[in-house]
């Protein structure tokens, strides 16, 4: 197959490619990596919109164009789309879980009734091209008890490797190969999604939010070197010290 170029020549760039400021997730990652160093250092927090996190500055202001709109704009299916001129570059769809990703890890700071306004703001506007999107808005399904909502991005990360699909190139770079972190994110689903694993004080607890097609779950784990194991039904749910 030849080389081909991204076009740009419809699309105003006013940043470099894939470069923004203020990245939602990404100053809070850093603002918890200083929070660690002990250093006291204010990260100025996102701005937010109607209960809406913004993903990075100006995020608003972009083309609120749809998944199938964008993606009709395609020239080559190689074609990066976020690249500066690429077919999402000025619009409000974006690769992955980013702000999902960011509620996800750090559970405490919202609650559930945010997580669902912001998963319903944002997961029609996600292009998942990363195999680590599905996973963050599985669990994010869980947290507002919609399981149903969490099952197809459940498979989506379990099967990544089964049914394929996935992108292979970007442009003219391959970026294909296996996903054992999209495995990683499918345990992630069934244990603190399905399960609903979670330290209630200093100590493990579940609250499931199983699918209906659910019959069971059971799993090991460790916790302050004691072995212990979950059990999960549509009728009851424990975890027992083991060892």
């Amino acid at each position: 197959m030849p080389p081909y170029i991204a076009h740009t020549d419809y699309r105003a760039a006013k940043h470099p490619a894939e470069r923004v400021d203020n990245n939602a997730f990404t100053n809070r990652m850093a603002a918890f990596a200083l929070e660690l160093a002990g250093v006291r250092r204010q990260v100025r927090p996102p701005r937010v919109k109607d209960g809406i996190i913004e993903q990075f500055d100006g995020y608003f202001a972009l083309e609120d164009a749809s998944l199938d709109t964008v993606r009709a704009r395609l020239r080559h299916p190689r074609e990066y789309w976020g690249t500066q001129g690429g077919v999402a570059f000025s619009t409000q769809i974006i690769k992955q879980a980013d702000v999902l990703a960011m509620m996800n890890l750090f559970p405490e700071e919202y609650t559930d009734e945010e997580v669902e306004r912001n998963w319903r703001f944002y997961e029609p506007r996600t292009e998942h091209g990363s195999s680590l999107s599905a996973c963050m808005y599985a669990l994010g399904a869980c947290c507002f008890r919609r399981a149903d909502l969490a099952v197809p991005l459940f498979l989506k990360s379990a099967r990544a490797d089964l049914d394929g699909g996935g992108k292979s190139w970007a442009g003219n770079i391959y970026i294909g190969g296996t996903h054992p972190a999209a495995a990683g994110g499918a345990y992630m689903i069934a244990v603190q999604g399905f399960a609903g694993l979670r330290l209630h004080g200093n100590e493990p607890a579940l609250n499931p939010c199983p699918p209906d097609a659910f019959r069971s779950l059971e799993f090991p784990f460790v916790f302050r070197g004691k072995r212990r194991i979950a059990r999960v039904t549509h009728e009851n749910y424990g975890i027992e010290i083991i060892g």
